[in-house]
C-alpha cells in the first residue's frame, strides 16, 4: 500500500482513480503507451468498480464508448485517462456515466461506473493508464508504485523545475 503523504511542494498532486494497483507506464502492455507516447504517467490496475477524477478539473472529454477520457485542471494541465485495452468493443454494456461533459468534478468525486467481470471478459487487459498530455519536458515528475486506495492515496506529484534548470534554459 502507498502510505507517502503529499508533497506540500507539489504544484499538482493526483489521487488513485480507484483502489488499483499502480506500476511505471513503461510497464503498461500497450507499447505505444509504454513509450510515453500519451505523455508521463502512470499504469493501473484497477480493483473495483468505480473510476474517480484524480485532480480537482472539469470533465471536458469522455468517449461513448469509455475508453478515454480527459479532464482539464483550472491551471490548464490536461490529465488524460486510457481505460482497459478492448473496452471500445463492449458498446457501453456494463459502464454507467455519471455526469455529463463539461462538469466541474473534485478530487475523489466518482466518474463512471463499470461492471467488473462483463469488463474483464471482453477486454485483453484491465491495465489502464493516467498521463499528463500538456506537461513541459522541463517540469519534476515522481510517481508512486504499489496498492493505492481511491481519494487517499497520492499517485503522481508534478513539482515546478528548479531554479539551476530555469537558469541553464534562459541561457
Amino acid at each position: 500500500m502507498i502510505e507517502q503523504q503529499p508533497n506540500a511542494q507539489a504544484i499538482w498532486t493526483l489521487y488513485a482513480p480507484s483502489n488499483c494497483k499502480v506500476w511505471p507506464i513503461e510497464k503498461h502492455p500497450s507499447a505505444t503507451v509504454a513509450a510515453g507516447h500519451y505523455g508521463k504517467g502512470v499504469s493501473f490496475l484497477p480493483k473495483n468498480e468505480v473510476i474517480c477524477s484524480p485532480i480537482d478539473g472539469t470533465l471536458i472529454y469522455m468517449s461513448p464508448t469509455f475508453d478515454c477520457l480527459r479532464i482539464k485542471h483550472t491551471s490548464g494541465l490536461l490529465v488524460h485517462f486510457g481505460f482497459a485495452n478492448g473496452v471500445e468493443n463492449m458498446m457501453t454494456a456494463g459502464f454507467k456515466k455519471l455526469y455529463p461533459e463539461e462538469q466541474k468534478l473534485e478530487c475523489g468525486q466518482p466518474i463512471f461506473s463499470f461492471h467488473m467481470n462483463k469488463t474483464q471478459a471482453a477486454c485483453d487487459s484491465l491495465w489502464s493508464f493516467i498521463s499528463l498530455v500538456n506537461l513541459p519536458d522541463n517540469y519534476q515528475f515522481k510517481f508512486f508504485q504499489g496498492l493505492a486506495q481511491a481519494k487517499i492515496d497520492p499517485i503522481i506529484e508534478v513539482f515546478k523545475p528548479n531554479s539551476q534548470q530555469e537558469s541553464e534554459e534562459s541561457r
